[in-house]
């Protein structure tokens, strides 16, 4: 789904002014994500909540999941509001080469795509806690949800924003044809595809939460910094932050690069990456995912 995603994109932004922005708009909240969610947040709780729930039973466990839950809501909540503040000179840094409108362009949807951070890192949390209970079929299916969401609420978004642009593309792309460039009319499209990803998040986070209350998890408003099962699922985090932000900061230092070299550059490095991560995505993922618990 993740592919279909991106065929999508080429279909109707290609690689350009418009692109180039949401691509660097969106790498920014999901550096984080990496950094901070799917990778280090979910080895290190999953370790320290299968080891919680077998020496001291259920009741224990699920303390430590409402205290992690709480306490990354608090966390990723204060670095989403300060990255949407922050998002004119984080960007400058990650691009650039910019123009000034395309600068601006990204700013805007960093700004919009920020807090989906928030509902990532909370989805990585439920799916730690499924997969230590030996559920793999929902959370594996979470980043369907959100590859559905972005697609089917931001491609309606998009019509809706800038519907001339989106119904003679659509029409261009079926008859094998070259799009009409409009920029204004892209920029109101990309936009609706940038709340597409807040819909997604937050459906890759609900779909799992049916599942989370037939496990037997009940949310308690809980916040004790000192809680050792706490302290031990961020002391965990720090060498997995270290082992991600490898990657990360390769991604980070090839976009800035590419911000120099003309409209489209960063768009086709990002097809490039999106392909080079498909295979990992079905079974790298898939074989650490099934082995960690």
């Amino acid at each position: 789904m993740g592919l279909a995603r991106e065929l999508l994109f080429a279909a109707y932004f290609g690689a350009g002014v418009v692109f180039d922005a949401f691509v660097t708009a969106f790498r920014i909240p999901n550096l984080f994500r990496d950094l901070f969610a799917e990778g280090a947040l979910s080895a290190a709780f999953v370790k320290t909540f299968a080891q919680k729930l077998d020496k001291d039973g259920e009741v224990p466990a699920w303390r430590l999941a409402s205290l992690v839950f709480c306490a990354l809501t608090l966390i990723v909540g204060v670095v989403t509001c300060l990255g949407v503040l922050a998002a004119p000179w984080i960007v400058d840094a990650i691009a650039p080469g910019f123009s000034p409108e395309k600068a601006a362009l990204a700013t805007s949807l960093t700004r919009v795509m920020f807090p989906f951070l928030l509902m990532v890192a909370l989805a990585a949390v439920a799916m730690g806690i499924l997969n230590a209970r030996g559920v793999f079929g929902i959370p594996a299916m979470a980043s369907t949800f959100f590859n559905i969401g972005s697609i089917v609420f931001g491609l309606g978004a998009a019509f809706v924003l800038a519907p001339d642009l989106m119904i003679a593309t659509t029409k261009s792309v079926l008859a094998g044809e070259t799009p009409p460039v409009d920029i204004d009319g892209a920029q109101r499209a990309i936009l609706g595809m940038a709340l597409g990803v807040l819909v997604g998040g937050l459906l890759q986070f609900a779909c799992q939460i049916p599942a989370l209350r037939r496990a037997g998890f009940r949310f308690s408003a809980l916040l004790d910094w000192k809680d050792p099962g706490l302290r031990a699922v961020f002391a965990l985090m720090v060498p997995a932050i270290l082992g991600t932000a490898a990657t990360q900061v390769n991604v980070f230092v090839n976009n800035n690069f590419a911000s120099r070299l003309g409209d489209g550059a960063v768009s086709w490095l990002n097809y490039a990456f999106r392909l080079m991560q498909f295979p990992i995505g079905v079974f790298g993922v898939a074989i650490a995912t099934a082995t960690l618990p």
